[in-house]
């Protein structure tokens, strides 16, 4: 089982995965069918984590805000660069692609 590890600002997301509903018994050919734009944390880098506030001598690491391991992330359609770990199709984004994260109401 190969292990993929993000480095610096990258976070490493499993995309949804759309359910397919043919119209009128026909199916979508895979060019044509919808690209989600949302799915799940699996890893981030180190400085997803921490950032140092570089203008604040002594300054201490503070937590990144809002990302977590687990959480529904939201990207533009564009983003992001596709990469396959152990069979399974990931997605690699950087940090600024991230739109939001999705949370119970």
């Amino acid at each position: 089982m190969k292990k993929f590890r993000p480095l610096n600002d990258r976070v490493l997301v499993r995309p949804a995965t759309p359910v397919e509903q043919p119209t009128l018994g026909l199916a979508r050919p895979e060019t044509q069918r919808e690209k989600l734009t949302y799915g799940e944390v699996l890893a981030a880098g180190e400085k997803v984590w921490e950032l140092k506030v570089s203008f604040i001598p002594n300054a201490e690491p503070i937590r990144h805000q809002g990302i977590n391991i687990g959480d529904i992330v939201h990207w533009n359609e564009y983003s992001g660069k596709d990469i396959e770990v152990d069979g399974e199709t990931l997605l690699l984004l950087r940090l600024d692609e991230i739109n939001g994260v999705f949370e119970e109401a």
